[in-house]
This record gives structure tokens, sequence and C-alpha cells, in this order.
């Protein structure tokens, strides 16, 4: 009944290994993080959203649903008046000195009338820190009111760096240009696909020369002792990373999400790298998160901190029993078509008295009908399409959670409810967690079936704080302190 994750050659988790091991060979046959253009290590510039095309050209994964392209000409506009809005508003250069420097995920939850950043609003509401929060816009957009205050907003900064660096051309040599097309030609053949790795080049390395001019002044101002980021991987975070190291701060991220040994941002095997554009340490939600992955930093520099959010918001949850006959679906914008197909087809195989959540994630709410056809029409699903019903009371409330990758399959868990995973593009993010548990595998949804025959059973081997460790206060503490000292020291 069960998919062989390790023992079947069609697995997804298998299709997705031999991408990877074929992009891993690409960078080592040219030494591609000991390559400079325009004396710009370009190279993890362009890592992940060039594999990403390329599993989206191979049909792995589809497209995201919602993204800044797709938005109409009015809609643009309006983001460009918000900007110069923001501008006035929220002027990230009215400041004094700050000891933390934080950069948010612009993608915040909705939850009890305020908007929170799931990684750094439950640290600033429970530490005293001196702070200066700087934050992104979402798709154009800031979600307010914010849970936290004093939050500054770069849209203008943004707008115009996007917009210059889109006009500017790098100076390629013709050893470069030869380079650049024997690295494309090898990537295009390899794989199958058409990547022009020429144009990539000439978007991100002036945008990245753009962003550290931007982030050496504003970090001249701030001169904070402990740079904080959420996502390593971003164009804006690999500049401002680079601009801390030139000036002696150190660099921190905060998980925010699965890390697996196929993920891009995170996993290097046996290449030598010599890159200045990684974070100095990575905090992890748990010690189970540095298993199995070979990072860009010393593993001494991988330290657990815990997932204060989830901490903190279970710590509230009512104690309220399962729900009989309510099973869950959680999706991903990249895997949701398949995934609304088996949730329609097991809405017809099941007992009427079952109902299925199909909970969306952030990047569908605004084109799920559109994509997911007959979803919105089937009796007995209800669509969650926003973040008003909470997240974590929803999955207590059920008596099996369905998914194929998330943060939220490893709190549902943690919280004790019974979870199966779809073999579908993405499940190699679970890896891991497959080699501990390998029966939460599945095939489809008449194995689903089966299993509401047989009872669901939660994933009883798995430790819960080895996942989302709970002191993550006395931790973050002990961290930073370490952190401090180390610095001044050296």
């Amino acid at each position: 009944m069960r998919a062989d994750i390790k023992g079947t050659s069609i697995s997804e988790s298998s299709k997705i290994r031999a991408l990877c091991e074929q992009f891993w060979e690409i960078e080592r046959q040219f030494d591609l993080f000991n390559k400079k253009i325009d004396n710009i290590d370009f190279w993890i510039l362009l890592r992940v959203s060039l594999f990403s095309a390329i599993c989206e050209q191979k049909g792995v994964y589809g497209s995201a649903q919602d993204n800044l392209s797709s938005k109409s000409i009015v809609d643009k506009l309006l983001i460009v008046s918000g900007a110069i809005k923001n501008f006035f508003l929220n002027k990230p250069f009215n400041t004094s000195s700050k000891k933390f420097f934080f950069v948010g995920h612009p993608r915040r939850k909705y939850i009890d009338g305020l908007w929170w950043d799931l990684y750094v609003d439950p640290i600033l509401d429970k530490m005293e820190m001196d702070y200066y929060f700087l934050e992104h816009p979402y798709l154009g957009r800031h979600f307010t009111p914010a849970k936290s205050s004093d939050i500054k907003f770069i849209d203008l900064q943004d707008t115009f760096i996007r917009w210059k660096s889109s006009r500017s051309r790098v100076k390629l040599t013709r050893e470069d240009e030869s380079f650049i097309q024997q690295i494309e030609d090898a990537v295009n053949s390899r794989f199958g696909v058409c990547c022009d790795i020429e144009k990539m080049v000439h978007k991100r390395v002036p945008l990245h020369k753009m962003y550290e001019k931007f982030y050496f002044r504003l970090l001249s101002k701030v001169r904070p002792s402990i740079m904080f980021l959420v996502v390593n991987y971003l164009p804006s975070s690999f500049a401002l990373t680079s601009v801390c190291k030139r000036l002696g701060i150190p660099v921190v991220e905060l998980q925010h999400g699965t890390i697996f040994k196929n993920h891009m941002g995170y996993s290097f095997p046996d290449l030598n790298i010599k890159c200045k554009y990684h974070p100095d340490y990575i905090f992890t939600f748990g010690d189970f998160w540095k298993n199995g992955i070979q990072f860009p930093i010393p593993s001494d520099k991988v330290l657990t901190m815990g997932y204060p959010f989830f901490s903190e918001r279970v710590s509230k949850l009512r104690a309220d029993a399962q729900n009989k006959n309510v099973i869950t679906f959680i999706s991903q914008g990249t895997i949701g078509k398949e995934l609304a197909k088996i949730a329609l087809r097991l809405r017809n195989k099941l007992s009427s008295d079952y109902t299925i959540n199909y909970k969306l994630h952030s990047s569908e709410y605004s084109s799920w009908r559109k994509s997911y056809e007959g979803l919105d029409s089937s009796p007995g699903i209800n669509v969650i399409e926003n973040d008003k019903q909470d997240l974590y009371e929803t999955m207590v409330g059920s008596e099996l959670i369905v998914g194929v990758y998330s943060t939220a399959l490893y709190e549902a868990i943690a919280l004790g409810v019974p979870v199966v995973l779809i073999d579908l593009p993405g499940i190699d993010s679970m890896e891991t967690l497959i080699d501990l548990c390998p029966e939460i595998v599945i095939n489809g949804e008449d194995d689903i079936v089966q299993l509401s025959k047989e009872g669901f059973k939660n994933a009883s081997k798995i430790d819960k704080e080895f996942i989302f460790e709970t002191a993550w206060m006395e931790n973050l503490s002990v961290n930073v302190d370490r952190i401090l000292k180390r610095n001044s020291s050296s």
C-alpha cells in the first residue's frame, strides 16, 4: 500500500535526488564557488533560482501560485504609491545605533487582530532587546497592524534598486562570456532544459552590488552587534551578509522552514565553499534539523534555539479532544493542483460523515478558485483560504493531517496528531523524517480510505523535543552571549 521512498526509482524523492546530484556535479566540474564575475561570487546568487527553474521546466515542481509579476498595471502603480508613502512614514535612516538588527519575513500571519512575523515577533515580544527591525514588502505590500512596533520599511529603496539594476549590465570579459556559455551548455544539455544563465548574471550581479551600497550606508548608521535574518538565500540577504562581514558584524539566520538535503539554500555536499555571502550562524528549531545535511558553515556554528512561535502558541491551545471524521490537507502552491485532486477523489470515496479541511498556503489565497477546479463547489470540503482560522486549533481538531512537505506537518506531529505524506514532488524534503518513520508515506486517497478503516496512528517514534526544542529563551540568551564574546575577542 505504501510507497517505498528508498527502494523505488520512480518515487518523487528519487527524481529530485537525481537532479540534485547532477547539479552538484556541475558545480564541482566548474569549481563554481571559487569563480568570480566582476569581482562578485556570482554562482551563489543564481544557485537557488536556477535549480528551481530546472525543476519547474522538468515538471518536478509547479510554479508558486502568486507572484509580483502577475500583478496588473494598476496594482503595480498602487505598490509604487505605497512605497512613497512608507518612505515618509517608516524612514529606515531615521534611527540611532542599535545592538540587534532584525530582517524579518515579510509574509505575516493574522492572529488575534494583529499580523505576526512568526520568526521575529515572538522573540521581541518576550525578550528585552535594543533592536532595529527591517521588513521588505511581500508582493508589494506590508501587513498591518503588525505585532511589533517601529518597523522600518525600504519599499522605495527596493523599488529603485530593482528598477535601476534591471537597466544595468555586467561588463563581461571574453573569458567571462566563454565560461558562462560553458556552464549554460552543461546545464541545458544535462537536464534537457533552456536556462539563460548569462541573463541571470546580468540580473543578479548588478542587483547585488546596488543592495550592497544601500546596506553599507544603513549599517554604518545602525552599527549593530549582531545581525539576525530569516531567509539567507534572497538577493537582498546575500548583499546584507556581505556588508556585515566587511564591517565585522556576525550574521545569524533564524530557521524559518524545513531544512533538508536537497535544499539548495543550505546543502553543499562535498563542495569547496569559499563564499562571504553565507551567515556565520544558523539557529535551528531543534537538533533534528542538523542531521543529514552538509551546511556551508562549520557544524559548531549551527546552534539549536527552538521555535518561539510554536512553543508560545501551543502553550495557549485549548485542550480539546481530536474530532472524529475530520481530515485536514496542508497545501503548497507548487503541488496544490495534484493535492487538491486527491482531496476531491477522497471526498467521493469516504463516508459522508467525514469533513475535509483543505488549508491553502498563503501563496494560493488569491488564485485557488481558478487553479483548483471543483474544490470550491464540493460539499464536505472546507477550504481554509485565510489566516483567520487558527492552524494549530484546526490540526488539533483533526483525526488526520495529509500533506507532502511543510513545516506544519512537523508541527502536527509535535501536537500528537497522526500525519501521512503523499508521494508527490517535494517529499524529498521530508527524507530525514521518513527515515525515522517510513510508514508515514502513502500513495494517495485509496491508502487514506484503508487507514480510516484500520485507525490512524501518530508518529510515536518521533521525539517532539528533538524537532522543536521548548527552552528557546534560554538557548537564545546563551547563543547570543557566546557570539558576542567570540566576536569581541576576535
